[in-house]
This record gives structure tokens, sequence and C-alpha cells, in this order.
């Protein structure tokens, strides 16, 4: 992607047995339908599906969420598909909004929630 390489992306992976199952880059982007303070957007976030239901999603949310407090980010948000609003939900992201189209991704809606 693009925003791979912008100076302030971070990204983040969980490993088990020595294989990635887990990844998510982040990078500062502001909202505008958001508080105003400093935003870090997830960009992207995948689980290996063997791995899914297993809490690494979690662990990889939780540890960069840790590691951008640290980086002054006070909000992060993303453009979560709707398979994955109960995820966001479970920890304790908002859902703002409607339902928009991402094209060849589907349906998606704001989530969001403050460090």
């Amino acid at each position: 992607m693009s925003t791979d390489g912008l100076p302030d992306a971070v990204h983040f992976g969980v490993q088990c047995d020595g294989e990635w199952v887990s990844i998510g880059s982040f990078f500062p982007e502001m909202h505008p339908e958001l508080p105003p303070s400093v935003h870090y957007r997830l960009r992207a976030m995948a689980t290996h599906e063997s791995h899914r239901q297993c809490g690494v999603g979690r662990m990889l949310i939780e540890g960069a969420i840790s590691a951008l407090s640290e980086k002054n980010c006070s909000l992060v948000w993303a453009d979560a598909r709707h398979v994955a609003l109960g995820f966001y939900a479970r920890l304790d992201w908002d859902v703002m909004g409607p339902t928009y189209e991402v094209p060849l991704r589907g349906p998606h809606r704001l989530v969001w929630r403050r460090i």
C-alpha cells in the first residue's frame, strides 16, 4: 500500500510458532467526523483463518494501542467491514454513522476508540 512507507506509519504483528498469524498497519490520519486530537487510522488488518477466534486479533489491537499511546495518539479509527463490527465492539470501539460501500471490499462502517 502507498501508506506503508509513510514516515509515521507503524506496523504490528503477532507470531505463533515463528509464523505471522495477525498483522495490522496504522498511520496518522485525521477523520473529519471525529473529535480533534492525534488520530491514527488502522488501514489494514488480517488474521490467518486458522488463528481467528483465538484472541490474536485482540492481542494485536491492544499492543498497537499501547504503542500508539506512547506516540501521543489519543484516538484510533478504521473503516470496518460489516463482518468485523462485532470484533471491534468487543474491544470497546464505537460504531458510527451509516453503512458505506468501499469499492471491491463491500459494506463498511466507521469504528473508533479513544485511547
